[in-house]
């Protein structure tokens, strides 16, 4: 789709479009299809039906948030005195690493590609959008994650609510790790 922005993450920004301005959804489904560049949004809908559906993450266990970020801009206290509305996700991490261990490489390889990284999970807040997401761990953390998730849906940037042209974060999706020589 244009922009790399998915269904979903129109239909999030539109839900909280709406919740603002107290719009009509339809109204806030249009408003946020144009800005990522369709014509409208049944023009959205009918772009993204013609791609591969992606395919989000089904976890067992059913939590607000999830977000991998490198270890030393997490500040991470594993004994979760300092951050207690957090805590390691070992699904998320298990999930990465199996997906390192399908394309071929070896367990030792994968591990050293995750090794600066920390899996982690928001227990309570559920974020309306990939952009509240981050803003609830910029506030925490400082810095931003590399890649979050939300009911399973990895997203990888978030455009500003104030200004429709730049994004307030950019990251990248976790299979870059295993494909870019330069993260070992």
């Amino acid at each position: 789709m244009s922009n790399q922005v998915s269904v979903h993450q129109i239909k999030l920004e539109a839900k909280q479009l709406k919740k603002q301005h107290g719009i009509q959804h339809s109204k806030a489904l249009e408003i946020v299809s144009n800005k990522h560049g369709f014509q409208s949004w049944h023009h959205a809908s009918q772009v993204a039906d013609s791609y591969p559906t992606p395919c989000p993450i089904k976890f067992k266990d059913k939590t607000s948030f999830r977000f991998m970020m490198d270890r030393k801009d997490s500040d991470w206290d594993f004994s979760g005195s300092r951050k207690p509305d957090y805590i390691e996700d070992d699904e998320l991490f298990e999930h990465v690493l199996s997906y390192g261990l399908k394309i071929g490489l070896s367990e030792q390889q994968v591990c050293e590609k995750l090794e600066d990284l920390v899996f982690l999970k928001h227990k309570f807040t559920i974020p309306e959008s990939p952009l509240d997401a981050y803003a609830i761990i910029t506030a925490d953390f400082f810095f931003p994650p590399i890649c979050l998730w939300i009911d399973g849906v990895e997203y990888t940037s978030a455009r500003s609510t104030n200004d429709d042209k730049n994004l307030a974060w950019q990251g990248y999706s976790y299979k870059t790790l295993f494909e870019d020589d330069d993260f070992d």
